[in-house]
């Protein structure tokens, strides 16, 4: 589990044992396979999130943009208050040793920042740092002290160990909004350095009409105050509870597996994501928490099952083939799931 495991108390060791389940293992599986092993483990994975959810579902669920196409992508957007900027649960420590983790083990693929980013990376630090001090998450005095010396980390790294979001900075140049840094641990299907430099509409080629939405987007990054901040949230399903997932959908596996009665082996993965931007500097920061939970907590959900199903339905090849890249979603979850809205008592 690495020198952070090893080092860790009693307490801090039960976190950093979750951390490494949170991660699938020290070879963080390079590509999403339905293999033999991924599914005896879901059951050891699901447990503590189950036992949480064991009388509720996640809140987050209702936050969920389900609406049937078209349009086939929306902005969604809500305006987002100074003291709703980040969302910190019980998953922070264990998420923060699993960051701490991937920064040991795989440098290059969670961090970069280049030059036109830096002045924007002391500035996030500052802002992060004021915010989790105002609300007692981060000791007044350490942060003082912090502030007081260089440290070892990068600060936008700093940055991102006081949350529990990803942390992606744009900077518009050349005419455009550029990724310029991130501290990215927890990537959905993509790859920092595949995007790292580039503007808006080559960060998004892959995604199933998203030209329908650029103008819009570069719209909202330019119109977007100091002070001003949106987020928005986004939801997918994938056969992992894996939160670091620098894959491309060439790579998912196209096994076949059978769908149990809980649902296993499919997580719903959302992302919670926010845009804010910096006074000092005027670059954007891209903020992105990652979440999960096991597609049986919709068992106590019938109508959000029946949400994803309208939504899935209504995606013509195109967007589908984006989507769906996994043939098991069309071929055995979306069964489930529409048996499960079958059997509503509601509908």
């Amino acid at each position: 589990m690495g020198a952070e495991c090893a080092a860790a108390g009693p307490t801090d060791q039960t976190s950093c044992e979750r951390s490494a389940d949170l991660s699938t293992g020290s070879d963080y599986r390079s590509s999403v396979d339905l293999d033999a092993g991924v599914i005896a483990e879901y059951s050891q994975r699901a447990a503590p999130y189950l036992d949480m959810w064991r009388h509720t579902s996640p809140p987050w669920l209702d936050d969920l943009e389900l609406a049937p196409a078209p349009p086939y992508n929306r902005m969604g957007t809500h305006s987002l208050k100074v003291e709703d900027w980040f969302e910190i649960d019980e998953q922070h420590e264990s998420e923060r040793l699993l960051r701490l983790r991937l920064l040991d083990e795989r440098p290059d693929d969670v961090f970069a920042v280049l030059a036109t980013a830096e002045d924007a990376s002391a500035e996030v630090l500052e802002l992060v740092r004021d915010w989790s001090v105002e609300r007692g998450l981060v000791d007044p005095a350490a942060s003082a002290s912090a502030s007081a010396s260089t440290g070892d980390q990068h600060p936008l790294v700093e940055a991102g160990l006081l949350v529990q979001d990803d942390l992606c900075i744009m900077i518009q140049r050349d005419g455009q909004w550029r990724l310029d840094g991130a501290f990215l641990c927890f990537p959905s299907v993509w790859q920092l350095h595949d995007k790292l430099g580039h503007g808006m509409a080559a960060i998004h080629e892959p995604i199933g009409h998203y030209d329908e939405l650029e103008s819009r987007v570069d719209r909202l990054f330019d119109r977007m105050r100091v002070g001003q901040a949106v987020w928005r949230r986004n939801m997918s399903l994938k056969p992992t509870h894996t939160l670091f997932l620098p894959i491309s959908k060439s790579t998912t596996s196209a096994s076949t597996v059978s769908i149990a009665e809980d649902g296993s082996p499919y997580w719903i993965r959302s992302e919670r994501q926010t845009l804010t931007k910096l006074p000092r500097t005027g670059a954007i920061l891209f903020a992105i928490r990652t979440q999960i939970a096991p597609v049986s907590v919709l068992l106590r959900r019938p109508d959000i099952a029946a949400g994803i199903v309208a939504m899935y339905d209504s995606w013509d090849e195109h967007m589908a083939a984006f989507k769906m890249a996994d043939s098991n979603i069309s071929d055995s979850l979306l069964p489930w799931l529409r048996a499960l809205t079958a059997a509503d008592p509601a509908r």
